[in-house]
C-alpha cells in the first residue's frame, strides 16, 4: 500500500510534493499500487520512488521525473508523459501503451515484457535499455534511438530498425566510400578486426587503400585497381586478383597462397616475404617488383614478365613453374625442368 502522507502531498500538485522532496532528500518514497488515474504529476520528481503496480493511467505526467523508479507491472496506458525521464527506471512488464511519449528518455531503463504499442515514441530515447520482448506493435518510432539496446524478442521493431547489415556489406561500403575516407575509418578504428573474403570487389578501385591485415580470402578483386594499395601481411588465401592494376601495391608479408593474379599489371609492386606457393601468376607483369624473401613454391609464373625484379635467388625460381616465355631478372637462370 501507498504511504498516505506522500500520496496526499503529491496530490497537492507538483510544486509543493517537489519542495517536500527537497526538504527531506533522504526519505524513501512508496507509492506502490496508488490510484493516479487521470490526476497531474507533471513536472513531479518521483526519482527513485517505488511505483509498482501503481495505476497512472490517463494521467498527466509530462516532464516527470522517474529516473530509478520502481514501476514493475505498472499502468501508465493512454498517458501524457512526454519529455518525461525514465532513465534506469524498471518498467517490467509495464502497461504504456497508447500513451504519449514522445522525447521521453528510457535510457538504460529495464522493459522485458513491457506494453509500448500504439504509443508515439517520437525521438524518444531508448539507448542502452533492456527491452527484451517489449512490444512496439503499431507505434511511432520515429528519430527513436536504441544504441545498445538489447531487444531479443522485442516485437513491431522491424520496419523502423530492420536487423542491421552484415559487417561484411558494411566494410564493402566503406571501402566504396573512397581510400580517402576509408583510411581515414581504419586510422580513427585501428583495432577492428576486417573481414572481408568472399567480397565482390569487381572493377572497383581501392586505389592507395589501407588493406593491410585484413581477411580477404577468396575474395573477388578482378580487374580492380588497386594501385599503391596496402594489402601487407593480408589473407589473400584463393583471392582473384585477375586483370587487376596493383601497379606499386604492397603484398609484404601476405598470404597470396592459390590466389589467382593472372594477366595482372604488378610492376614495381611488394611481395617482401609474401606466400605465393601455388598462385596462379601467369601472363602478368612483374618489372621491377621486390621477391626478397617471398615463398613461390608451385606458383605458375608462366609468360609473365620478371625482370629488373629485385630479391629473387635461383632457388625462388626452382621452385616456381615457368616456361621459355617467362622474362627472368639478369642472374636467374630458367631451370631445366620448365619447356
Amino acid at each position: 500500500m501507498p504511504n498516505k502522507k506522500q500520496y496526499d502531498v503529491l496530490m497537492e500538485g507538483s510544486t509543493p510534493w517537489n519542495e517536500w522532496r527537497k526538504s527531506n532528500p533522504t526519505a524513501k518514497v512508496d507509492l506502490a499500487e496508488a490510484d493516479f488515474r487521470g490526476e497531474s504529476v507533471k513536472g513531479a520528481d518521483l526519482h527513485g520512488a517505488k511505483l509498482a503496480k501503481a495505476n497512472i493511467r490517463k494521467a498527466n505526467a509530462a516532464e516527470a521525473n522517474f529516473s530509478q523508479a520502481d514501476l514493475k507491472e505498472a499502468a501508465l496506458s493512454e498517458t501524457n508523459a512526454k519529455k518525461a525521464d525514465f532513465s534506469g527506471a524498471d518498467l517490467s512488464k509495464a502497461d504504456l501503451s497508447e500513451s504519449q511519449l514522445s522525447g521521453a528518455n528510457f535510457a538504460g531503463a529495464n522493459l522485458t515484457g513491457a506494453d509500448l504499442s500504439r504509443s508515439d515514441l517520437l525521438a524518444a530515447n531508448f539507448d542502452g535499455a533492456n527491452l527484451t520482448k517489449a512490444n512496439f506493435t503499431g507505434s511511432q518510432l520515429g528519430a527513436t534511438t536504441l544504441e545498445g539496446a538489447l531487444t531479443d524478442g522485442a516485437k513491431g521493431l522491424e520496419s523502423r530498425f530492420p536487423p542491421p547489415e552484415p559487417e561484411l556489406k558494411q566494410h564493402v561500403k566503406r571501402l566504396m566510400d573512397g581510400p580517402e575516407a576509408w583510411n581515414a575509418w581504419r586510422k580513427a578504428n585501428p583495432k577492428t578486426e576486417i573481414d572481408l573474403s568472399e567480397a565482390d570487389l569487381r572493377g572497383e578501385s581501392v586505389k592507395g587503400a589501407d588493406l593491410s591485415k585484413v581477411k580477404l580470402s577468396n575474395a573477388n578483386i578482378r580487374k580492380a585497381d588497386a594501385v599503391q594499395a596496402n594489402f601487407s601481411e593480408s589473407e589473400l588465401k584463393g583471392a582473384d586478383l585477375s586483370k587487376a592494376n596493383a601497379t606499386k601495391a604492397n603484398f609484404a608479408g601476405a598470404d597470396l597462397s592459390a590466389a589467382n593474379l593472372s594477366e595482372s599489371q604488378m610492376s614495381g609492386a611488394n611481395f617482401k616475404d609474401a606466400n605465393c606457393a601455388g598462385c596462379n601468376a601467369s601472363h602478368s607483369d612483374f618489372l621491377g617488383a621486390n621477391f626478397t624473401g617471398a615463398k613461390l613454391d608451385g606458383a605458375d609464373i608462366k609468360a609473365s614478365q620478371l625482370g629488373a625484379a629485385t630479391g629473387l635467388t635461383q632457388s625462388q625460381i626452382d621452385q616456381a613453374n615457368g616456361d621459355q616465355s617467362t622474362g627472368l631478372p639478369n642472374g636467374i637462370q630458367m631451370p631445366s625442368s620448365w619447356s
